[in-house]
């Protein structure tokens, strides 16, 4: 789904990295910001496939869309895309380029589907709007099982539930610090944490490793990942997943349309490749998914060739051709349209058409003067 804006770009130049990397993908390319009927083919699709890497998918501005779903709304209520996981994890070498002094590696799993971004609210008067806050035991208990299973999985030691400053006067944050607790029983072995949005901020800038996995509602989720992105270093270098049980939706975490840089080719396309990556690992390519990691961080330690929001001069094809570059010197056994083609064979010398005479002085002398004979006749009947 290339969306809009710097979508298209940096969707097809993922493609190309992926591809470079030995990816086994096929794609169906959809575009659902044109009309309905696209819409209905993305879910079709989505259907279909299971796996998805999208860019921004809405074309209207945010006074067209006043008191309406997005189209990022409708795709994961109806795909069911309860959890959304993000990964804030600190590039190696962006410290000496961006002057980053936390070395981050935190998942964030916010809620997808209920809180906030369901949009329950209306206009019963003039001037007065109503606002519902839906939260369910049952939507609450997936996002938590996944952050518990998620933490086993990837030996994560601790799992932490941000909250507002005032919990006891919310009914929802309160069923979901309930609900939290009662799916982190059956893991003991994980230690757990609850804590105020604020309070944890503030132990993150004190200690960069006092949270691990965090389980937080959308609107909440949604700071905590902006401030972590400018602590990382730009917008541009994180990817999420939109996960359910029948599909997988990949992007950019920080969902920017870029119409101001469409076509001038210096955006970062590092959050469009680390969503191709994470549709790899969800497909079980980890080797490819691997060797992209790996150029990843070597382009960004060498320092070299960086776009222009981490300091450099490079354009969005230059630093797509340099990756590929190092994702080649790790695997030489797969061909890409970034490959130079090899040199044409030389021209073979001059070939002499067969004379079968001259072989004739070659046989018995008995033998030659038979064929010369057959050869003479030969030439007379003609």
């Amino acid at each position: 789904m290339p969306g809009v804006g710097i979508g298209p770009e940096l969707v097809a130049i993922t493609m190309d990295v992926l591809d470079c990397a030995g990816a086994r993908f096929h794609y169906d390319i959809v575009h659902p910001e044109k009309d309905e009927n696209e819409f209905e083919c993305m879910i079709h699709s989505v259907k279909r496939n299971g796996i998805g890497i999208k860019a921004s998918i809405e074309s209207k501005n945010y006074k067209q869309l006043f008191m309406e779903p997005t189209n990022n709304m409708r795709l994961r209520k109806i795909m069911d895309l309860y959890v959304d996981v993000i990964e804030c994890k600190t590039f190696p070498g962006l410290e000496n380029k961006k002057k980053i002094h936390k070395n981050m590696d935190i998942v964030i799993m916010r809620q997808n589907t209920e809180g906030e971004c369901d949009l329950l609210e209306h206009m019963p008067i003039p001037n007065v709007v109503e606002n519902i806050n839906v939260m369910t035991s049952f939507n609450a208990r997936r996002v938590s099982e996944y952050a518990f299973q998620y933490a086993v999985k990837h030996c994560r030691k601790k799992v932490s539930l941000l909250f507002k400053e005032d919990i006891t006067r919310s009914l929802p944050e309160h069923l979901g610090k309930k609900t939290f607790q009662e799916v982190a029983a059956k893991y003991p072995d994980i230690t757990t944490e609850v804590c105020s949005i604020s309070h944890a901020i503030k132990k993150l800038m004190k200690n960069d490793k006092a949270m691990d996995v965090v389980v937080t509602n959308s609107l909440l989720g949604t700071i905590l990942v902006s401030i972590l992105c400018g602590i990382i270093g730009s917008p541009a270098l994180l990817a999420e997943s939109n996960i359910g049980n029948k599909a997988q939706i990949f992007e950019s975490a920080i969902r920017i349309r870029g119409n101001k840089l469409a076509g001038q080719g210096v955006a970062n396309p590092t959050a469009y490749i680390m969503s191709g990556v994470l549709a790899l690992e969800a497909t079980g390519q980890n080797t490819a998914a691997c060797n992209i990691r790996s150029a990843l961080d070597r382009i960004f330690s060498e320092g070299e060739v960086l776009t222009k929001d981490l300091g450099g001069n490079a354009t969005t094809q230059e630093f797509a051709e340099h990756l590929v570059k190092l994702i080649r010197e790790r695997n030489k056994m797969v061909h890409c349209k970034y490959d130079k083609r090899p040199p044409l064979p030389p021209t073979p010398h001059h070939v002499e058409p067969y004379n079968p005479v001259e072989d004739v002085y070659f046989l018995p002398n008995e033998l030659r003067k038979r064929i010369e004979n057959e050869i003479k006749r030969s030439k007379e009947n003609e």
